[in-house]
């Protein structure tokens, strides 16, 4: 589980919602007895069907000198990694209740940093020079990197997401046109091939209308036919998609509806324009056609 300091009004500022107990206030120092809050990943994981408020854990092993926590609050999860990833347990703590050995570097030898979290009512953007200011002011040697906003954030998150949803955006336009093409084309040969018998047709009678009708029939047979066997295919390959989703079913009601009547309304546009040239066939002409 990933164990997170906290200071201030850290879970106000990052949104983070308190399922259960209280979050941390002035108590909570290093004279008081250590405390925790958990997500609510953690506690369905390790207290399964308990109340978690009022348990006691602590890193490492039991025989371990890291000290007994015990969980005064529950809060809502948080994704500290790319959003289609599982959400992993976490684990909050009072900074001012952090060890000094603690503080001064982690395991590979490296100075922490500390991550300071601001909600603003204005631009984010514009503040970040005044709380540059304040920082500066308290300690001039402490180095600022990193500026950014949550939205650049949760932006970035989601870009190899955003880049394959374009992606295959531009493949599936590009498949819908060649089926479109497709379909005009094959119903244009078809019509083709026909001339004679829809002249014979027009000659002994049959309204345009009708032979309007016959090519459309024959077209969209074949356009439901392609989308019945399209919505099957897409139906066994749905697993392959889930990785790209985030919080969205393969199996979407409205996506499965609504894919079959945008095929098939291609393929109704597909279909008039030889079926139109079809019912202007002049029947004289068609006859002469050997």
């Amino acid at each position: 589980a990933a164990q997170i300091w906290s200071m201030g009004d850290f879970f106000a500022a990052m949104g983070i919602p308190l399922e259960r107990g209280r979050f941390f206030d002035r108590r909570d120092n290093r004279n008081a007895a250590p405390v925790a809050i958990v997500s609510k990943t953690f506690a369905h994981r390790f207290f399964p069907r308990e109340n978690p408020l009022g348990k006691r854990m602590k890193f490492g092993l039991p025989s371990s000198k890291k000290p007994w926590l015990t969980v005064v609050g529950v809060v809502g999860d948080v994704k500290q990694g790319a959003l289609d990833q599982p959400t992993e347990p976490e684990t909050y703590t009072p900074y001012l209740q952090v060890g000094d050995d603690q503080l001064a570097s982690d395991v590979t030898n490296e100075f922490r940093a500390v991550k300071i979290v601001a909600r603003t009512a204005n631009d984010p953007v514009l503040e970040s020079s005044a709380i540059q200011r304040q920082i500066r002011r308290l300690d001039p040697s402490l180095p600022i990197t990193g500026i950014t906003t949550m939205q650049a954030a949760l932006h970035d998150s989601t870009r190899s997401q955003r880049f394959n949803t374009v992606l295959l955006g531009a493949f599936a336009l590009a498949a819908l046109l060649l089926a479109a093409l497709g379909i005009a084309g094959v119903l244009a040969y078809s019509v083709a091939q026909r001339i004679s018998e829809i002249g014979l047709r027009l000659a002994l009678g049959a309204r345009k209308a009708d032979v309007l009708k016959l090519v459309l029939t024959r077209g969209m047979k074949m356009a439901f036919l392609g989308t019945a066997i399209g919505l099957l295919f897409s139906l066994a390959i749905t697993r392959v998609m889930t990785r790209l989703l985030f919080q969205t079913s393969p199996f979407d009601p409205w996506t499965l509806l609504a894919a079959p009547l945008l095929l098939c309304l291609v393929g109704v546009v597909s279909v008039w324009i030889p079926a139109r040239r079809a019912a202007a066939i002049d029947p004289i002409q068609a006859l002469r056609v050997e």
